[in-house]
């Protein structure tokens, strides 16, 4: 009777931090909007802890993500950046680590798409970003999109292997490279009155899909 409960007052819940954090964007209450999203992925790992007690890494990869909203709301002051890439680096090599689990695949396949990833996205973006970032940035975010490309090839793998409901996990995983993408854009290249709009809906909207792909196959009904 709990379970059943929370699966329904935990998206509740969920479903309001979101509509009241998109209503901050709208409202340009960049403060507020701060304030709300780590929330957001805290009440996740809540749900997930609850639902899922047996799997710790997936109520841990949301909780790790809360904390890195949290200090990216600092990411203005020196160094915060680079702590806010490591702990998203950290957060989603989790997620990485569960895929890899679940489908049981060789681990030098593996690296070896970080590591195609990690160089590719690297020389696209070093040469045109090397004089208004800093090295290390760029090298982060590097490996940061290996880890992202190689989990969502991983989930790819695992819909067809494990279970089809992994599928939501790819589209959460593409969200995020899409608005990671659009705010390097915006932040290098192109400004964009609509950038915090797009940036936090494919956010919020591709951290709910990546939780519905990674606990709805773990529930026992």
């Amino acid at each position: 009777m709990e379970l059943q409960g929370l699966s329904i007052l935990g998206p509740i819940i969920i479903l309001f931090i979101f509509c009241l954090a998109m209503l901050f964007v709208v409202l340009k209450m960049e403060k507020l909007r701060k304030f709300a999203k780590p929330f957001y992925a805290f009440f996740i790992s809540v749900v997930a802890y609850i639902i899922v007690p047996d799997y710790p890494i997936i109520c841990l990869f949301f909780f790790l993500h809360a904390i890195g909203d949290f200090i990216f709301a600092f990411k203005h002051k020196k160094g915060v950046m680079v702590l806010a890439q490591i702990v998203l680096l950290i957060t989603h090599s989790l997620d990485l680590i569960h895929e890899i689990d679940l489908v049981n695949i060789n681990i030098v396949f593996i690296i070896l798409i970080i590591l195609l990833s990690c160089i590719a996205f690297f020389l696209c973006t070093y040469f045109k970003f090397k004089k208004k970032l800093p090295k290390l940035q760029i090298i982060l975010g590097s490996v940061y999109f290996g880890i992202l490309i190689a989990t969502g090839i991983l989930s790819i793998i695992s819909s067809f292997k494990y279970t089809f409901l992994n599928i939501f996990v790819i589209i959460g995983i593409s969200l995020f490279i899409i608005g990671d993408l659009y705010e390097i854009k915006w932040n290098y290249i192109k400004k964009d009155v609509y950038n915090k709009l797009y940036t936090n809906l494919t956010y919020f909207i591709g951290l709910f899909f990546v939780a519905l792909g990674l606990i709805l196959p773990l529930i026992k009904f």
